[in-house]
């Protein structure tokens, strides 16, 4: 890791002004781990809240495996570089919706197993 920072000093000087220049852009450092783990632990939220509306979580991504977090109900959305610099600096990223973007649940839970309150929040 050493000879890595000293390598890209230049770029990690320029990333770090880069996260504290813009509210909407974040970058963990390297060698905290691999991309889906890094989005699990120090990126995603999971449920974001706006009053009484919840909404997943998003993410906008460069790598091959962003959309990896879409197994953890975040919506991941793999994009190329100018479209993910654009999103950082402030313009929309767009992209396709289904249709169909609700659940209706029937039956009841097995008495023995209580249904897991988390996903009704």
């Amino acid at each position: 890791m050493k000879l890595e920072f000293q390598r890209n000093a230049e770029r990690y000087r320029f990333i770090k002004w880069g996260m504290q220049a813009f509210d909407t852009f974040k970058v963990v450092p390297p060698g905290i781990g691999i991309v889906h783990q890094v989005n699990l632990e120090y990126l995603a939220r999971g449920v974001q809240r706006d009053g009484d509306v919840y909404y997943p979580d998003t993410l906008v991504g460069t790598d091959s495996h962003t959309t990896m977090i879409n197994a953890l109900g975040v919506v991941g959305w793999g994009v190329g570089g100018i479209e993910a610099e654009a999103g950082m600096l402030g313009q929309p990223v767009y992209f396709l919706t289904p249709d169909v973007v609700g659940v209706h649940l029937k039956g009841s839970w097995p008495p023995a197993s209580p249904p897991p309150t988390w996903c009704w929040r």
